[in-house]
């Protein structure tokens, strides 16, 4: 199960091989520009070891991508959701690594025939960054060429996909956090001390009150675990089937209290944000249960993380084995404390968190009974939740100090690593799941050709 609170061996993939780890010979030393954001993962060092040599593979390691591309790819990404701390950071890398300098005016400055793939990249990033279940075989199609003209080899759309589900990702952790911004500050400003001055703060007022969120918790985790035994040794047992929970929630239902969550009209916003890195027109998030585009439910054991894995080795085993690094910590990763208590086992509710990013996103488990959600998740939770994952740039300061009122400051930041996280696996799923559509219809056009 997703959430199991045993270990694996690091390094470890789905595969189970054995040869030595390529992904462990990179150095990972992020640039200093990176330090506000990289602040927050050293309260979890073993995120921090598997975080940030993936960052640093992506934008500053060997790849079929030039260095000054990547971060223009992660700045069309991070524009989408308004995220002025990666915007900053990665025009300042475009500039330090080369990149064409008419470039940050936008895609509508772009205009040189060796500018279109930006251009057919667009829609890709316009629609994995708001309604992934969109992308499919003919949007990669329409990415890859342009006519007859080749304007991505596979190895560079694997690239840029990586960078935009990595970024995507990131901005959900930037609006999550909030005051982020101190990029012309020195080295020493930009100390641990310094940059979490402001959560301490707000830890110190969320203390103030304590309002039982944690007390609550911890008995229904307690109580699910109980039904889980008594179901186990019932069906060891051999007797009649008891009914010990309520019936599974259709996973429609769990958005009910969120149908209209700031969703507004896309193409009228009154205080729409100007994006020059796309020119594809206003989009939003919109509920994957209010969906009117024909999209079926991923169901996650046609198409799972291990589909996805392979799908990204072939190309690049590297990003394929970090990435799984980052998932596999995920299932792992907890100290067993919540709030004042220690010693709890906090899976039912790490994987409440990551079950309910994935439903809206309308990846289904079956095997999940998605009443847990309601049952673990607060009406303020999953509003945080939803908001970081599908309206980062919508976050209010008055969400970020209310929600987890008696968690501690580590345990609010693992539930955000949890968050992007989920938010990471989700945007790759949906891609690689609609690569391997964009295989079938290349052989299928192959085969017309020879036909004729």
């Amino acid at each position: 199960s997703f959430m199991s609170t045993t270990s694996s061996p690091a390094g470890s993939s789905p595969q189970g091989g054995s040869s030595p780890s390529r992904a462990e010979e990179i150095n990972w030393h992020l640039p200093p520009l990176w330090q506000p954001l990289e602040i927050f993962f050293l309260p979890h060092p073993q995120y921090h070891s598997v975080a940030g040599p993936c960052i640093a593979h992506l934008f500053y390691g060997s790849g079929p991508l030039k260095k000054a591309e990547r971060h223009f790819v992660a700045l069309m990404t991070a524009a989408h959701h308004e995220c002025q701390y990666l915007i900053d950071l990665h025009e300042r890398e475009f500039e330090r690594e080369g990149g064409e300098f008419h470039w940050l005016s936008g895609l509508k400055h772009m205009q040189n025939p060796c500018e279109k793939k930006y251009h057919t990249l667009d829609r890709f990033v316009h629609l994995i960054s708001h309604q992934p279940w969109r992308v499919n075989g003919e949007v990669l199609k329409s990415v890859v060429r342009d006519e007859d003209e080749v304007l991505w080899s596979l190895n560079q759309l694997v690239h840029a996909a990586t960078i935009v589900a990595v970024t995507n990702a990131l901005c959900a952790m930037v609006h999550g956090l909030g005051k982020i911004e101190p990029l012309s500050a020195t080295p020493h400003e930009l100390s641990r001390r310094t940059l979490r001055a402001e959560w301490n703060a707000q830890e110190m007022k969320r203390n103030q009150s304590h309002n039982k969120e944690v007390d609550y918790l911890v008995s229904r985790m307690a109580t699910l675990r109980q039904i889980r035994r008594d179901n186990e040794e019932s069906e060891e047992t051999g007797g009649e089937e008891e009914e010990m929970a309520p019936p599974a929630t259709p996973t429609e239902d769990i958005f009910a209290p969120f149908a209209n969550f700031t969703e507004g009209d896309e193409n009228d916003s009154p205080d729409a944000h100007v994006n020059i890195f796309t020119v594809q027109g206003p989009m939003a998030y919109r509920d994957f249960a209010a969906r009117d585009d024909g999209a079926k439910t991923y169901k996650i054991h046609e198409f799972d993380w291990d589909h996805a894995y392979n799908m990204i080795a072939d190309v690049d085993p590297v990003s394929a084995e970090l990435f799984d690094k980052r998932f596999d910590l995920m299932q792992t990763l907890t100290y067993n404390t919540m709030g004042d208590y220690n010693n709890i086992d906090t899976s039912e509710y790490r994987l409440a968190i990551w079950n309910y990013i994935h439903a809206l996103f309308g990846i289904r488990h079956d095997d999940y009974e998605y009443q847990k959600v309601n049952e673990l998740l607060s009406r303020q939770m999953k509003t945080f939740v939803k908001t970081c994952v599908c309206f980062p740039e919508r976050m209010t300061e008055e969400l970020r100090t209310h929600v987890m009122p008696d968690f501690s400051s580590s345990e609010r930041i693992h539930a955000l690593l949890i968050i992007i996280e989920a938010r990471c696996q989700a945007n790759l799923l949906y891609f690689t799941r609609a690569l391997n559509n964009y295989y079938v219809l290349q052989a299928q056009d192959h085969k017309d050709r020879r036909r004729h």
